[in-house]
């Protein structure tokens, strides 16, 4: 039996598995990464992701030494806040309502990363599992109705496609008559 995939090698498994951990786009959505260039090779890390992952990293750092605010209600509800925007740039993005921009990207990643790590360093693990199970839940959800609704939109917009044009006046150029063309003529 011949396999229908050749075997990677081992420098290309894990060039595989580190394009998967830093930009995790393909190739028709690298717009979606900053490009690092050095030498002769390009790095695409992605820019949602970078952000948050600096947000994630600040916000330990001031609530953890430099701003000690304790965890409790109000202020779960102002980092829940804070993460709103990156679901609603991710959610209009997957549903193809509008294509975000780098900077979009970058701003709500780093506002969800800031929101996860004021979370995280607060060291409470109910309001931990409350941001797991309150961010699971709408991406299983999403997931699930995400390609239905896609399916939808593109269906919506195959039935919006215009008209073929109504016959039109031509113009004969070589006595620059203008003739009508006849519906009932045969093509």
């Amino acid at each position: 039996m011949t396999e229908q995939f050749p075997q990677k090698s081992r420098k290309r498994r894990i060039l595989d598995a580190l394009h998967l951990l830093i930009s995790h786009h393909d190739p028709p959505y690298m717009h979606r990464t900053w490009s690092i260039s050095f030498r002769s090779h390009t790095l695409h890390i992605c820019a949602r992701c970078s952000a948050l992952l600096v947000g994630i990293i600040l916000a330990i750092y001031i609530h953890t030494f430099l701003l000690l605010i304790p965890m409790n209600p109000i202020t779960f509800l102002g980092a829940f806040i804070l993460s709103l925007p990156a679901v609603i740039d991710w959610t209009t993005q997957t549903l193809l309502i509008r294509e975000s921009r780098n900077p979009v990207r970058a701003l709500t990643g780093f506002l969800l990363g800031y929101a996860v790590g004021f979370v995280l360093s607060s060291l409470n693990l109910l309001y931990y599992l409350l941001v797991v199970i309150l961010y699971s839940g709408y991406t299983l959800g999403f997931g699930a109705l995400a390609p239905r609704i896609i399916r939808w939109r593109k269906q919506r917009h195959a039935m919006r496609e215009p008209n073929p044009p109504p016959l039109q006046f031509s113009t004969d150029s070589e006595n620059g008559n203008e003739t009508e063309r006849d519906e009932t003529e045969n093509f």
